[in-house]
């Protein structure tokens, strides 16, 4: 039995799409395993009990906004409507079964990803968490001022999301807060922490390595 393949997507609206088409853009660092898919392949197209055939189209890095963790699956306005997809806002997980010729996609509430460390806290203002470009689009955090909440060993905070501009960090992982928040926390300039996004919900929960 051939093994399933399996990759994270964040879904594009795309009216050139055509309707009985999907498009696989491989966009992760590292390579894609989603590019095991063969292309211009047929498949039955799934989410939950909705269900139709497709041509799948797989390429590597046709249309990637720089560097990217995840993926792109571009869709139809009428194939987006079918299968509830939402433009550029959740990420999904995408599932294709060699043996069935089955492409699957489900919505991944949350994503967790490889610890990263604070590299300086000289955040002014208390409710921002400034984030660096790889993190987040790893986690695939919500746009400039959008407010989530952020967790850490029982303490909450909420938090309106800023992101650096191009070239303001020196770094691509990581993120800042402000001292006064980095001291409710916990945080520590040079540490590693682990973060984990709920994008239902908005919550960041964030842990040290090994801890709390």
């Amino acid at each position: 039995m051939i093994k399933l393949v399996r990759g994270t997507v964040i879904v594009r609206i795309n009216r050139s799409v055509p309707n009985n088409v999907v498009f696989v853009d491989g966009c992760a660092q590292g390579g894609s395993s989603l590019l095991q898919i063969p292309n211009g392949i047929s498949a039955i197209f799934q989410r939950r009990l909705v269900r139709k055939r497709v041509t799948i189209n797989a390429e590597a890095g046709q249309n990637c906004p720089g560097e990217q963790f995840n993926n792109f699956l571009d869709v139809s306005p009428a194939t987006a409507r079918m299968f509830g997809l939402v433009n550029r806002r959740f990420l999904y997980t995408l599932e294709f079964d060699p043996n069935t010729n089955v492409l699957t996609i489900s919505l991944r509430r949350t994503q967790t990803i490889a610890p990263f460390g604070i590299e300086q806290v000289d955040v002014n203002r208390d409710n921002v968490f400034l984030a660096a470009g790889l993190t987040s689009n790893a986690l695939n955090l919500p746009p400039d001022n959008t407010v989530i909440t952020v967790r850490r060993a029982g303490k909450e905070k909420k938090m309106k999301v800023r992101l650096f501009a191009e070239g303001e960090a020196g770094f691509s992982d990581g993120f800042e807060t402000s001292r006064r928040t980095a001291a409710f926390f916990g945080f520590t300039s040079g540490r590693r922490f682990v973060l984990s996004f709920n994008q239902i919900t908005r919550v960041l929960e964030i842990r040290s390595v090994g801890g709390k």
